[in-house]
This record gives structure tokens, C-alpha cells and sequence, in this order.
């Protein structure tokens, strides 16, 4: 059995994609952390670090995500 929390965790490879599909260039995934400070429900925020930028994604069920470039 997988626990809940490791159910629940993103790979960085498809918030990327999904940066990149709303027009966000990431060339290189290198990581993506959750921000649980940041995070509500149904509303889950990820730190995704790509080679050239990186992102903060609040991702939203059935929404587009909303991306913010931090650095």
C-alpha cells in the first residue's frame, strides 16, 4: 500500500508539462516542492524549479494552473 501523502504528491515532469501547455518555458525539470504554507483546499501550491526559472503553480481541479514566475 502507498500512504495517503505519497498519493497526493505531484511529479515535477507534470506540473511542468502543464506550465508549459499554458505557455510557461521550462527547459529542464529540476525539481518541484509543495508549499504547504501557501497550499488551501482544493488548491494545491508547488515551487517548480526549471533550468532556466522558476515557478510557483496553484494548481486548481478542473482549472488551468495559475503561474507565477519567481526567479
Amino acid at each position: 500500500m502507498v500512504p495517503a501523502a505519497a498519493q497526493e504528491e505531484i511529479p515535477a515532469d507534470i506540473i511542468a508539462a502543464q506550465i508549459r501547455s499554458q505557455g510557461f518555458p521550462c527547459e529542464q525539470t529540476l525539481g518541484a516542492e509543495r508549499d504547504p504554507l501557501a497550499s488551501a483546499p482544493n488548491e494545491t501550491v508547488w515551487v517548480l524549479r526549471c533550468r532556466n526559472a522558476t515557478y510557483q503553480a496553484r494548481l486548481t481541479p478542473d482549472m488551468a494552473a495559475h503561474v507565477e514566475r519567481i526567479e
